[in-house]
Order: C-alpha cells, then structure tokens, then sequence
C-alpha cells in the first residue's frame, strides 16, 4: 500500500455454509431456505485492498463469526449501541483504515462499501476521519436532507451537474434461483451509457444517539444506465461519499472506483469454488477460523495470479514463484521443445543466454497443470484451473528440492 499514492479499500460479507457437517461445534445460522430447514455456517467479513485500477494488494481484515439466532421478540435493533449489533463490523473496518492511514501519511486510503455498509454511524464517523481516509458507499436508504423537502434520490435525479460515461459492463454468469432470489440469466458483456449527477448534500442525522450532531456533509453520485438490454437489469446506483465531488471527472472517478468493489466478490468465488474453503472437515468453528484464516491469503494469490498473467505477462515470472517453482516451470516449458514455446529456455538457471520465463507463459504452465487446454480459441485461464494447478506445482516443487538435496548429500 506504501507504494502507491492512492487505494481502495472494500469490505464485504459472505456465508460459508458447513450444514453437511452438523456435529462441527461452534458454528452459528446463516440462512433458512423455503422449507425452513437452516444453513449453519460462519460470516466472513473482509476489506481488499486494491489499486485503483483493481489490482488486489492483500488481505487487510478478515474475519469468521458464528451468527447468534436472534430472540423470540424478533431482531431488537432500536436503542441498541452500534457495538452491540452486527453492523459493527463496517465501523471496525474503517478504524483499521485509519489506523493503517496514520502509518503511510503519502497513501490516502478510501473505503468503499455496498449498501449493507449505508449506516448513520459509518459516516458519521467518516466524516469525521475525512482527512485521513475517505468513504464510498452506496446508498440504502432514501434519507432526510437538512433544510430540504426533497428527500436523497430526488435531490440527486434533479441535480443540474451531469456527465455521461460510456463503460464495458463485463458478462454476467447465470446463476439459478435459491433462497427467494430470482434466476440470474448468463449474459455477454456490453457497452453501456451512463448518465452521472452529482450534487454536495447535507444529510441529516436520522439515529436517536446522534440527534446532537450535525448534518454530515457529503457528496452524492447518481449513476444510471441508459437503454440497457431487455434482458440486463440496468445500472442504478446512488453512491455516497466523503470525497470532495465538484466536477465531472472527478464524478467519473468515483464510479470508477465503485466499480472495483465487484472484486472482492470475484475473491469470494474464489475463496469457494477454487480454494474450496467450504470443504474444510474440522470438529470446532475454531479450527476452521483457522483454516479460513491461511485460504483467505491463498484466494488473494491466485487472484493475483490470474489478473497479473493477463495484464504485464511479460513481466519475469520469479515475481510470483519460489526459485524450486521456476525450476519445474522451467523444465516444463523446455520439455515442449521449440516449436511449442520452449525455445529459449533450456539450459539451467543462471546460464548465459537463457530467456527468462514471462509470466503470462509461467500462468499457462500453471494452468494446464490445473486442466486447461490452451487451445487458441480458449479465453485466458481462470482461477479453478490456477488454484488446481497451483496444488500440482507445489508438491512436483517439493519432489525437486528433496531431489536436489539428496543429490547433494555424500
């Protein structure tokens, strides 16, 4: 994070669910479906940091908890203090940024939040730390202005300061229906346009316990698709922030910005379907603490892995592999011979004249040892594959340095 000037940092929650392993103690209820019956599992919540072109950094905060069931009367959320509710978790994810901000005064750090993260107490307290770290959320909640009859959306839909985008929305995988949300039908990427207002706003406080504050000044950004596809659920965002927004490049760089949240879900994907995390067969909730605790920075590395071999493959590959790792990647590309790509690298390592290995050739290495086919029509290889590769390469790395040591030994 030191080294650059700016970067975001997201938060977000997933459910692992463990509900195929009920003798596992400590482990709490993250959903019910149709039937009732009840998914037991731990919350994740976590903040990513990135660059702001997307460009995951590491892991700044993550964190399993076992949900409590809630009491008979239903959820007692009024009158409760922030601390003693779940949304608690968002403010902590904002002090870690402070926190880290007053270690590297040169990196200005903004957090950026969905609309579970739209809480009074958040930006409250962000307006607060705005020197230091600013926020991005998306609003929830049509909220009161001071000193206006217009409410949030409508101040912000009238609002004369207005700009258009043209951006490529990336394809949509389809996902079935559960859980009372509908089918999510596959759809290809496209372009889309978007009309963007912005407007500085006064909210008003709406919680009891900060009836003495003031009205939190903040920026607000309207972000609407225009004409989206019969198909496509349009974009339609109201984005709430502590950045100072009082042109329209700077309106443009915090849909940017916001758009780079969709990362940390691409991380949870990850997290699951390629580190397979809900696979993990521990007796106690703490024990898998743990475990999630190593798969967390495993899913930041192979999501590195993927975004970097696609975008600076010329990049050495001793970047992101171990010197036993390069040694097997090397022996595989010199096993396919010239006319395959292997030309350049034969030789041991260190040797005059030798190609170093890219990266992006290192990735399909990798890859193809995780399944992929590498035909020319195939797009660039994902993580499943990766993280599947990655396993293979670490025990073939392995089976080298107890070969070489025992080699070395009289």
């Amino acid at each position: 994070m030191m080294s650059h000037p700016l970067v975001l940092v997201v938060q977000d929650t997933t459910d692992l669910r463990f509900s195929t392993r009920p003798q596992t103690a400590g482990l709490g209820l993250v959903g019910t479906n149709q039937t009732g019956t009840k998914s037991l599992g731990l919350k994740l919540h976590s903040s990513v940091v990135l660059t702001p072109e997307g460009l995951p950094l590491g892991i700044l905060r993550s964190v399993s908890e076992a949900p409590e069931p809630k009491g008979e009367a239903g959820k007692q959320s009024v009158g409760r203090p922030i601390e003693e509710k779940k949304s608690f978790r968002w403010l902590q994810g904002l002090w870690d940024c402070v926190a880290v901000a007053k270690q590297m005064p040169q990196t200005r750090l903004i957090m950026v939040a969905d609309r579970e993260g739209d809480l009074c107490e958040l930006l409250a307290e962000a307006e607060a730390t705005r020197k230091g770290v600013g926020v991005l959320v998306r609003a929830a909640h049509n909220r009161r202005l001071e000193g206006q009859e217009q409410k949030l959306w409508e101040a912000l839909q009238a609002s004369p300061n207005e700009t258009h985008l043209e951006v490529t929305i990336p394809r949509q995988r389809g996902k079935l229906a559960k859980q009372g949300k509908p089918e999510q039908k596959a759809l290809p990427a496209r372009q889309a346009s978007l009309t963007v207002r912005f407007e500085k706003i006064p909210v008003a406080s709406t919680r009891s316990d900060l009836q003495s504050h003031p009205p939190l000044t903040l920026w607000g950004v309207y972000v609407r698709e225009e004409n989206p596809p019969a198909d496509a659920k349009p974009i339609d965002w109201l984005l709430l922030t502590t950045e100072e927004v009082e042109t329209a490049p700077q309106a443009a760089d915090l849909v940017a910005f916001y758009s780079r949240r969709w990362r940390i879900e691409e991380w949870h994907r990850i997290l699951k379907s390629g580190c397979q995390v809900e696979e993990h067969q521990h007796q106690t909730g703490e024990r898998l603490k743990r475990a999630i605790a190593l798969d967390v920075v495993l899913a930041w590395r192979i999501q590195l892995l993927v975004l970097l071999g696609r975008q600076v493959p010329e990049l050495p590959c001793e970047i992101f592999f171990d010197n036993w790792e390069v040694k097997v990647l090397e022996a595989l590309q010199q096993q396919k011979g010239p006319d395959k790509g292997g030309k350049g690298s034969k030789g041991s390592k260190g040797s005059e004249g030798k190609r170093p290995l890219p990266l992006g050739e290192a990735v399909t290495q990798v890859a193809q040892l995780g399944g992929y086919l590498a035909r020319g029509s195939d797009p660039p290889p994902g993580a499943e594959c990766l993280w599947k590769g990655m396993s293979r390469l670490s025990g073939m790395a392995e089976g080298y340095r107890l070969a070489d040591t025992r080699a070395a030994s009289p």
